[in-house]
């Protein structure tokens, strides 16, 4: 089982965000998010029953789209309770110092498989 997480600062082009005198600063809900998320995907995968409850229910018919994140998110903080007590402020400052600008490149990781997903023949025909 995979899930993938995103933060909307991810696919901007802006960089962090800036306070009023400039300073770049990581936001706080943005920051608890990745967190809460960094917890539920480990808790998962770490514990085989929680695992099959989750699977469970997302194999199961008539979800509604926008519950699922917020059932999958109760179930496991309802067994593991460790994020009551975070506490994050509205703004993490970043040293600007340490911020750079990288261009990476998302590539298809199909491409790389060492084993073809279909065989041809020698001649090329299908």
């Amino acid at each position: 089982m995979e899930l993938i997480t995103q933060t909307p600062l991810v696919f901007s082009r802006k960089g962090f965000p800036r306070d009023g005198e400039g300073k770049p600063y990581l936001p706080g809900d943005t920051l608890k998010e990745a967190i809460t998320s960094a917890v539920i995907f480990h808790s998962i995968k770490k514990d085989k029953q929680l695992e099959q409850r989750v699977r469970n229910y997302l194999t199961s018919k008539g979800l509604k789209l926008k519950e699922i994140a917020k059932d999958v998110k109760k179930f496991v903080l309802e067994k593991y309770p460790i994020l009551d007590s975070l506490q994050i402020p509205e703004k993490v400052y970043l040293p600007a110092e340490k911020i750079t600008r990288e261009r990476i490149e998302i590539l298809d990781p199909a491409m790389f498989s060492t084993f073809p997903r279909k065989m041809l023949p020698s001649d090329g025909r299908s």
